[in-house]
């Protein structure tokens, strides 16, 4: 009788033993996929401004939501949100008061209104908007479990503020050499700057290669081995509004003057003379 009391004893641990053993497993697996969803399915959704909007006002509400699955019954909170503009932070916000139960395999959004967006110290053209939210997701029914949600997007967006592209080319260095330098400058940073000589195909310039200089935006064009005569040398910048300025220069390309050409004779001798001399003396010493 006492071997079967100690059976049934036996049986009743194991039974505890497996039983506790997989609740371990359930909730370590939950914990698994709390944690290993947690940074990938939420989702941050800018609506105003929209991806590509043409802003002419000088400012805009910002609105986004923030969506998170629901794989667990949960409540959320506290939250917190960064606005970046042109990669610059703009604002920052912390709130506590979202508290709103989940609904098991569904989504769950949150809207908010942000901070307004002044653009007062903005130039026209393109700009980007970046929001970054992170947010504490409590399970309700596994109290020592929480999940850190976070998400991020970008937009681009366009201030157009009614100025006008414009475009100059100051004179150039010279055109009596075989080498002739431009400076071409543009009121716009983001403005397509391209050129053509006498018509032919148009060449665009590289915007990291201009310098500012007075709200001004300059480029160095250096042309090579320009025939003698007549040219006409045509600049065009067009913003991101399709606002096209074009700007022209006519110019002569004259012949060198007798005193370059002279110098270029004389020193193509004195190449020749060297050269001739050198290889006198290397025959002279093979025949010693």
């Amino acid at each position: 009788m006492t071997a079967n009391l100690l059976g049934v004893a036996m049986g009743k641990n194991a039974v505890y033993s497996s039983v506790l053993l997989i609740l371990l497993l359930v909730l370590s697996l939950t914990f698994v996929t709390c944690t290993s969803a947690q940074d990938h399915d939420s989702i941050v959704t800018i609506e105003n401004p929209f991806d590509g909007e043409i802003i002419k006002e000088n400012s805009v509400q910002l609105q986004f939501t923030f969506g998170m699955p629901n794989t667990y019954d949960y409540f959320g909170g506290p939250l917190e949100y960064y606005v970046f503009l042109d990669g610059e932070l703009y604002y920052q916000n912390h709130t506590n008061d979202v508290k709103t139960i989940g609904l098991h395999g569904l989504w769950r959004n949150f809207t908010f209104s942000g901070p307004e967006l002044f653009f007062g110290n903005y130039t026209q053209g393109e700009h980007s908007l970046r929001v970054y939210v992170a947010m504490d997701a409590y399970i309700t029914y596994i109290s020592p479990l929480t999940g850190h949600f976070v998400a991020e997007t970008t937009i681009n967006f366009y201030l157009y503020k009614g100025t006008q592209p414009h475009v100059s080319i100051l004179d150039s260095d010279a055109y009596q050499e075989r080498q002739t330098t431009f400076s071409i400058t543009t009121n716009e940073y983001d403005s397509i700057v391209s050129y053509n000589l006498d018509g032919g195909a148009n060449v665009t310039l590289l915007q990291n290669e201009s310098a500012s200089f007075q709200d001004l935006y300059a480029y160095n064009i250096s042309l090579f081995g320009l025939p003698v005569g007549f040219h006409r040398f045509t600049v065009y910048a067009k913003d991101a509004f399709n606002q096209t300025a074009v700007a022209e220069k006519a110019f002569t390309q004259l012949p060198m003057p007798l005193s370059t050409i002279a110098a270029i004779t004389g020193t193509a001798i004195a190449i020749a003379c060297a050269a001739a001399l050198l290889l006198y003396r290397k025959r002279h010493a093979k025949t010693l």
